[in-house]
């Protein structure tokens, strides 16, 4: 009866198939994958805080601005001055002693970091701060 040992073995085999098909295979679907959604970036703009100051009185300012340049002359020091920036903006601060004596300074603070600073003594110099809004 080799035969009938063949047609019982593909029976036994068509219905072990049948029922892993019916069950799953003998297992739970697979858990979809996490996903790998990336954080947002923030791309506002950013507060640049220009900060001026040394132990001269009065100083020349040439800021830059989302806009331009602004320029003040014979401003008195210490000083501040914030704007918003959208991110790769370049800032730029520059200083100059307007007395004989003494020093400027200037720093460059970006969301409350500080991005550049600079000084200088004597008369008439100049400090300098630039950099790139983050």
């Amino acid at each position: 009866m080799p035969g009938n040992e063949r047609a019982g073995m593909r029976v036994t085999v068509i219905l072990a198939v049948a029922l892993a098909l019916a069950s799953g295979c003998g297992g739970q679907p697979p858990a979809p994958p996490p996903s790998a959604t990336p954080a947002p970036i923030d791309t506002g703009p950013r507060t640049v805080v220009y900060r001026i100051g040394g132990t001269a009185h009065v100083g020349d300012i040439t800021v830059q601005t989302a806009s331009g340049v602004e320029q003040t002359a014979d401003a008195l020091l210490p000083a501040e001055v914030s704007y918003e920036m959208p991110p790769g903006s370049f800032a730029s601060v520059f200083v100059q002693n307007a007395a004989a004596e003494g020093s400027v300074s200037c720093e460059i603070v970006v969301d409350g970091t500080t991005v550049s600073r600079n000084s200088s003594e004597g008369e008439y110099v100049i400090a300098s701060c630039d950099g790139t809004v983050p």
